[in-house]
C-alpha cells in the first residue's frame, strides 16, 4: 500500500451531508482568509468517492466549508483543496481512524448532542483542534521524510560528480607528469604538483585569493606581465596564464631558488 498523503481535489466535486449554517459564519470566514494567506489548509479532511470525479466528506465538515468560502473568495487560488480520499485499499483504516477520532469528541464533549458516534453530523470547531493536530502531525512528518531523501539524493549526484571531476584531474596531472618526465624538467614537476594541489584544495574549501606582495628588489618586478609569461612559458612551466604579476614573480623566483 503506497504512503497514505492528501490528494488535491476541486472543490467542486466535493459535497457534505452537513449544513453550513451548524457552523459558524465569521469562523469559516476567518479561517478560509488565513488557508488563502498559507496558501493552504494545515487540517485536510476526510472524504469517500462517489464516483469518477465526485466526493462526499465523511470527517471534517467544517474544513470543508473552510475551502468552500475560500473557493467564493478567491476562485483561482481556492480552487484545490487537500483531502484524504477513502479508496478500497485504505478504506478499513481510514473508517478506523475517523472512528476513534470521534469516539475521542464524544467522550469529552458528554453535553454536546451534535456529537455523537459514527456521526458524520456537525462537530464544534473547538474539538476540530484534536483532529487536526493529529492529521497535521502526520503530514509534517511524510514531508519531512520526503524532503529528506530528496536532500541524500542531491547528495549521491554531488559525490558522484566529485568523483567523476577527481578522476579526470588525477588523469590530466598524470599526462602533464609524464611529458615532463620524459623533458627531464624536474623543477616544472614540482611547481605542477604544487600548484594543482593548492587547486584541488582551493575547490573543496574555497578561500580568498591573498594578495601577493612584489618586493623591490625582485629582479622582476620591472618586468611587465606578458614577459613574465612569455619566461615561465620558456621555462616550459604550465598553469601561468591565469597568474597575476606578483605570482609570476613568486613562481619564478620559487623555481630559482629550489
Amino acid at each position: 500500500m503506497k504512503k497514505l498523503l492528501p490528494s488535491l481535489i476541486g472543490v467542486n466535486k466535493i459535497t457534505s451531508t452537513v449544513d453550513r449554517d451548524r457552523f459558524p459564519a465569521d469562523k469559516i470566514d476567518y479561517a478560509a482568509h488565513l488557508s488563502l494567506a498559507a496558501k493552504g489548509s494545515i487540517a485536510p479532511f476526510v472524504v469517500r468517492r462517489t464516483g469518477l470525479k465526485s466526493f462526499e466528506v465523511i470527517d471534517g465538515h467544517f474544513q470543508y466549508y473552510i475551502a468552500v468560502r475560500a473557493k467564493e473568495i478567491d476562485p483561482r487560488q481556492g480552487e484545490m483543496v487537500g483531502a484524504f480520499v477513502i479508496e478500497p485499499e485504505n478504506e478499513e483504516a481510514l473508517l478506523e481512524q475517523v472512528k476513534v477520532f470521534q469516539e475521542y469528541r464524544a467522550e469529552t464533549n458528554p453535553n454536546n448532542p451534535t456529537i455523537a458516534l459514527n456521526s458524520t453530523k456537525d462537530t464544534a470547531i473547538e474539538d476540530r483542534a484534536i483532529e487536526s493536530h493529529q492529521i497535521t502531525e502526520s503530514v509534517e512528518i511524510s514531508s519531512s521524510i520526503e524532503t529528506l531523501d530528496r536532500h541524500l539524493a542531491e547528495l549521491g549526484q554531488l559525490l558522484r560528480t566529485f568523483d567523476l571531476k577527481f578522476s579526470q584531474k588525477l588523469e590530466m596531472c598524470d599526462r602533464r607528469l609524464e611529458k615532463l618526465e620524459s623533458q627531464g624538467n624536474l623543477k616544472a614537476i614540482e611547481v605542477l604538483i604544487a600548484r594543482e594541489f593548492d587547486k584541488f584544495r582551493h575547490e573543496l574549501n574555497p578561500q580568498p585569493r591573498r594578495s601577493v606582495a612584489i618586493s623591490s628588489n625582485s629582479k622582476y618586478s620591472k618586468l611587465t606581465v606578458p614577459e613574465l609569461k612569455k619566461l615561465a612559458r620558456e621555462r616550459r612551466y604550465s598553469g601561468y596564464s591565469r597568474l597575476r604579476k606578483a605570482q609570476l614573480i613568486a613562481l619564478l623566483e620559487q623555481s630559482e631558488s629550489n
